[in-house]
Order: C-alpha cells, then sequence, then structure tokens
C-alpha cells in the first residue's frame, strides 16, 4: 500500500482494495506528519485551449462523406456502423468527428477491444490531440491513477476518455460522441460475474446521452450488419484503401501434405525467411499453439501424455521443464519414462511457438528473434515488447499465437501461407 501511495494520490476505497486495514494505517501516518490526507482527489490537468490539433492527415471523398454525416447528428442520438476495409482509414474518420466534438468543449469517449491496442491509440491520440485533457482506463492501470482519471471524467475535465470495456461505465456528464473500434471483438462482452457488451451498452449510453455512436469494423458483427441492413444502424462504407497507392500483398498458399517439412516450415518459406533476412527487412510468423511441443509421445507402445484432470493432450513446455494442460492449467515435471512401457526414449510431436523460435535462431543466428505469446508477455508491457522488436533492429521474426494459419511468412508485397 505504501508504494501505491508513492505513486500519486490515492482515494480510500483504492486503498482499501489494496490493504482492508487501509483506513487504521492512513490514520496512524497521517498523525505522524508521514503522509497528508484532504477531502477529494485534485486532478492534474493538462493544458486545454479549447479546441483540437488538426490533422495533416486529408481525408478522401469517403471518408469525408463518412465524418460529414457524423458530424450532422451531432447534438441528437444517432447510431452508425462505419464498415470500412482494412486500411481504409476508419481511425481518420473517428478523429475528424472527434475533433468537431471536442472543439465545441464536449466529452468522447474511445472504446478498444484490447489493453493492447491502447499505447498503440495514444501515440496517435497525442499527435492530434495535445492539447485535449485525456484519461485513460483499463485493468493494467494503477489503482491510484485509474481513479484520477475516472474522477476527472465525471467532472468533466477530461475532455477524451480512452479505455476498454471496464470505461463504457465512467460517468459523463457532458458525453457529445461515442466511438466503438473493432465493434465485432469479442473482448467487449463480459460472460463472468457482471454480464454485460460494452457494444451495446455504448448504444445504450449514447441514446441516454443524446449522442451519435459509431461503431466501426472491417469484419461486422452479424447483430450489427442486420441492424444496418434494418434501418436501426446508419451503415456508412469505405471501400477504398486510404492511400491510392497502397496494395494488398500477393498470398500464395501452399499444399504441404507431400512436401518435406524441415521443422515444420516448408522450403519455400525457409527461402522467403532468409531472403527477408538478407534484405534487412522484418518477417512475421504465426502459429496457433504456444509452448515446445503439443503432445509428448512414446514410440514404443503410442502412450501419449494426458491430463489427469480432463481429456486434454499435455503440452510441453522444454524451458520450464514441465507438461502443462492449457485448459485446466494442471502441470506436471517432464517424466524421465513412459508409465505404460518404461521406454525412456520420449518423443515431442508438433511444434509450438518455442520450438520455432529455436528453428529461426538456428536458421539465423545474426537475426534477432522475439516470441510473442502467453508466457513470454507474461510479465511484460507492450511498450518493452514493442522495443524488442524495433525495426531499427536488423531483422526480427515475432512467433506469435493468435493466427489462423500455421504459418505466414511476409515479405514486401508477398507473403506466404503453409
Amino acid at each position: 500500500m505504501w508504494d501505491a501511495l508513492l505513486s500519486g494520490e490515492m482515494t480510500m476505497a483504492a486503498l482499501k482494495q489494496a490493504n482492508a486495514q487501509a483506513a487504521k494505517l492512513i490514520e496512524d501516518w497521517a498523525e505522524q506528519g508521514w503522509i497528508e490526507t484532504t477531502e477529494a482527489a485534485k486532478p492534474v490537468l493538462r493544458p486545454y485551449r479549447g479546441q483540437a490539433s488538426h490533422s495533416e492527415f486529408v481525408l478522401n471523398t469517403g471518408q469525408q462523406k463518412a465524418s460529414d454525416e457524423i458530424q450532422t447528428a451531432l447534438g441528437r442520438f444517432r447510431s452508425f456502423l462505419l464498415y470500412g476495409i482494412t486500411g481504409s482509414g476508419k481511425t481518420e474518420v473517428y478523429f475528424d468527428a472527434m475533433a468537431k466534438v471536442l472543439a465545441q468543449g464536449r466529452q468522447v469517449l474511445f472504446l478498444l477491444p484490447e489493453i493492447n491496442l491502447t499505447p498503440q491509440l495514444l501515440k496517435r491520440v497525442e499527435n492530434r490531440f495535445a492539447d485535449v485533457p485525456t484519461a485513460v482506463l483499463h485493468s493494467r492501470m494503477a489503482a491510484g491513477r485509474r481513479t484520477q482519471d475516472y474522477l476527472r471524467a465525471m467532472l468533466g475535465q477530461a475532455k477524451l476518455v480512452i479505455g476498454t470495456r471496464l470505461a463504457v461505465f465512467t460517468p459523463l456528464p457532458d458525453v457529445g460522441l461515442i466511438v466503438v473500434d473493432e465493434e465485432h471483438d469479442g473482448s467487449f462482452k463480459q460472460d463472468n460475474e457482471l454480464r454485460y457488451h460494452a457494444r451495446d451498452l455504448a448504444v445504450w449510453r449514447a441514446k441516454q446521452g443524446g449522442c451519435p455512436v459509431v461503431l466501426g469494423s472491417a469484419t461486422p458483427s452479424l447483430e450489427s450488419w442486420h441492424k444496418a441492413q434494418s434501418g436501426a444502424y446508419r451503415l456508412l462504407q469505405l471501400t477504398e484503401r486510404a492511400h491510392a497507392s497502397a496494395q494488398l500483398p500477393q498470398v500464395d498458399i501452399l499444399n504441404i501434405g507431400r512436401l518435406k517439412l524441415d521443422n515444420g516450415f516448408s522450403p519455400q518459406a525457409l527461402q522467403l525467411l532468409k531472403q527477408n533476412f538478407e534484405a534487412g527487412g522484418m518477417s512475421l510468423v504465426y502459429l496457433n499453439r504456444r509452448g515446445f511441443a503439443p503432445a509428448l509421445f512414446c514410440g514404443d507402445c503410442g502412450h501419449t501424455f494426458g491430463c489427469p484432470n480432463c481429456s486434454a493432450k499435455m503440452v510441453l513446455h522444454q524451458r520450464a521443464r514441465q507438461l502443462r494442460c492449457h485448459h485446466c492449467d494442471h502441470r506436471e515435471p517432464i517424466p524421465f519414462k513412459c508409465p505404460d512401457c518404461g521406454n525412456q526414449d520420449l518423443t515431442a510431436v508438433g511444434h509450438g511457438t518455442q520450438r520455432v523460435e529455436e528453428t529461426l535462431r538456428a536458421l539465423l543466428p545474426k537475426a534477432a528473434v522475439v516470441r510473442v505469446d502467453r508466457d513470454s508477455t507474461a510479465h511484460k508491457t507492450t511498450g518493452q515488447i514493442c522495443t524488442a522488436a524495433s525495426p531499427t533492429t536488423k531483422s526480427t521474426f515475432w512467433s506469435a499465437r493468435r493466427c489462423l494459419p500455421k504459418a505466414m511468412i511476409s515479405r514486401g508485397s508477398t507473403s506466404l501461407s503453409c
């Protein structure tokens, strides 16, 4: 609790969450002169000149049309579904409409599906709205900072509120626009404890506040698409890329059924990786399986190690020297022999992100390899990961878990899925 106080002012409610004896401790510390108490938090505000900074980005015809239509609805409730292809510049449409609202001195609520997307958006917001007091709300923020930003938003002092689904409950006395980016994302829905969908709550809050709400996506949810087709939502479409020169990459799909693979990689994939490294480029390798190998197998009797608590196979984690169940999180040391036949020659079957990382390090020992999965990022922030994978490094390979294809290697305008 003392460390939390060193980071800044905190409310008593937040302190009690950290320590049940907070009230007594605070009273004792205040009497000894170690801390000072006040009746209410004092939000620290950034200068605000009453207008948003102008962007150098010029909207194309489609973007300008969408932004104009949103702005015509300011001051009254209207739901918009902004359906734009990848790279069509939906964020700039949001920003253009937000600039109008912020220039009027009103508040904007911007919802994102994941915490990891927040730093990227904040950087763009700082460039575009440098003088706008901004509050950021998500579960990874320190309790004191989150409380401060919550109070600033509640008092109307923070004009732009950015956050995950948690932020939809923020009291906003003068909300003028609500934006839900990637509205299709399942992260907006909470299934445990208090069950709600932040996207639907955002629409309800916009109706209560008498302001427009913009739901943006390149792949709209079926619910939102149906409402757009039935007229409940106004459909806005961006059918062109924001930059006319931008081209979609060439995608080649290989049937690896008859190919001889090298540690899970096709010869074509390995060749492209080497070529891209020699050219000083960055390659992305996606795999939908974390760990070293999906299963540990006995070659003599065919025994496969399964979880004693459920029917799932135990995944081999080589560095931790463990078998782990990715369903119930049961863990046990790697066995030295087969429990059925006593064979000590056990085989790791399949490929996980850890194995891919080893393969890439052996293939290109001079390349900087960064593995991004739940295991490697458990104690790292997004900023630390992005720094490790900086484009200034000659060549960085990411092995990420959340992806559909087994592997995709991008090189300029060419990508290979295998």
